[in-house]
């Protein structure tokens, strides 16, 4: 596996005029040039574990759980303030009656596990205001208290049962409590009461799921439907009056893994080695789970050269997601950081991740990223002691509203594996 080509390149000058030129000409008679391709560096691959992953302000929200192989039972929950409609008025109301209640959720395609399986959604109200600290953020373990009643136990606002369809339906509709749902109309219906003054009636709201089997995708701009009939007319109409997501409202997905402590590291600035995992390593989105590269002998291996030329520095990611079922999860690319000793970001790269899938035969699965600005750097520090590295992840819209996964294999992985290619021009 292990190999070494070399290319001699010679450059011979030759005259273009009768008369030899004053300068040149001897260099080019006498050097040549030696591409050098090494695919034997070694590469270091690590799993780190971001604990908090902001999620307010999500490009969809997410409910469900899914069974995980390595971090077991996998749970997200969507958290959202509501208000009534700006055109709302109490005027509206004053004649109508309460008839039925449904919170509309609307489907944004995106899953994560099996939509085979039945799924049960619950709504509960939350017992305490929702707050960003003081950064103006929430987090993936943030969690606010709903209300429960005099046994600890959680009241539910409304149950959905229903098979996941992101791609064949629009949304979903779970209906509301008749006692929770009428209480609230008739406040609104006595009298006109602002957005903010709402939210202390009515703190927001959690979804759950009660079963396992997938995570799926919501839009932001979800809806509760009061319906009634407007009596003020001599025929009776049926209106609705929506309670709605406002551009001010607090939303965020709470994601949580029960296994993920007992695997990985408790701390930003901790590593696991893939030697530990099974030879795998994992970018895991929601939950801050990214892969550090380090290559500790790259100054070792070409010390002995002193005019090392680099002219091409490739990483292949070798992945093993289920193909084709995950390939929707390697669409988005990925990003490239330099990170420092404890994992703290100092630069990001503009490289574009390749995708290289061959679906029909699976001969390749990988990621290709030219890493060559990275190397270039190491090589120009001066000294030995340096640990930057490279960080892995998915791009930031995907890293904070999905629990998209990457598995990869590392170099000692007995199948295909993942290396740096390494060109090396040398002045001969």
């Amino acid at each position: 596996m292990n190999r070494l080509v070399p290319a001699i390149i010679s450059i011979f000058g030759f005259a273009c005029m009768q008369e030899d030129p004053e300068i040149g000409s001897d260099f080019f008679n006498e050097v040549s040039f030696e591409i050098v391709s090494w695919d034997t560096l070694t590469v270091d691959m690590y799993t780190i574990h971001i604990d908090s992953v902001e999620t307010n302000s999500p490009a969809r929200l997410l409910a469900g759980e899914v069974e995980h192989n390595e971090l077991g039972l996998i749970e997200a929950e969507a958290y959202f303030q509501l208000s009534p409609d700006l055109e709302y008025s109490v005027d509206d109301l004053k004649d109508g009656e309460f008839q039925d209640a449904f919170l509309t959720l609307y489907y944004d395609r995106y899953y994560y596990g099996d939509t085979t399986a039945l799924m049960q959604l619950e709504v509960y109200e939350l017992a305490e205001e929702m707050e960003l600290d003081d950064e103006l953020k929430l987090y993936n373990h943030s969690t606010f208290e709903i209300k429960s009643d005099l046994t600890n136990q959680a009241i539910s606002l409304g149950s959905y049962t229903f098979s996941p369809r992101p791609y064949a339906q629009d949304s979903v509709e779970i209906p509301l409590e008749d006692t929770f749902a009428k209480a609230l109309f008739e406040v609104l219906k006595e009298d006109q009461i602002a957005t903010g003054d709402f939210l202390d009636l009515l703190h927001g709201l959690k979804i759950r799921s009660l079963t396992t089997g997938a995570i799926i995708g919501f839009q932001p701009d979800l809806a509760l439907k009061l319906n009634y009939l407007d009596k003020s007319e001599s025929v009776s109409v049926e209106r609705t009056l929506y309670l709605t997501s406002s551009t001010t409202a607090i939303q965020f997905n709470h994601i949580e893994a029960e296994g993920i402590d007992g695997v990985f590291p408790d701390s930003e600035e901790e590593k696991l080695s893939s030697e530990l995992t099974n030879n795998l390593a994992y970018v895991q989105s929601g939950l801050g789970l990214a892969i550090r590269v380090e290559m500790p002998y790259l100054k070792h291996l070409l010390s002995a050269d002193e005019t090392p030329l680099i002219d091409e520095v490739k990483l292949e990611l070798v992945f093993e997601n289920e193909i084709p079922e995950e390939v929707y999860m390697l669409t988005s690319g990925l990003t490239l950081r330099k990170v420092d000793h404890n994992n703290q970001v100092i630069f990001e790269y503009d490289e574009v991740a390749e995708l290289v899938l061959d679906i029909e035969y699976d001969e390749e699965r990988k990621f290709v990223l030219d890493v060559s600005e990275f190397v270039i750097e190491q090589l120009s520090i001066g000294t030995q002691d340096n640990h930057d590295a490279l960080l892995i992840q998915f791009p930031e819209e995907y890293a904070l509203s999905t629990l998209n996964h990457l598995i990869v294999s590392d170099q000692e992985k007995s199948n295909e594996s993942s290396k740096i290619i390494l060109n090396v021009l040398n002045i001969k």
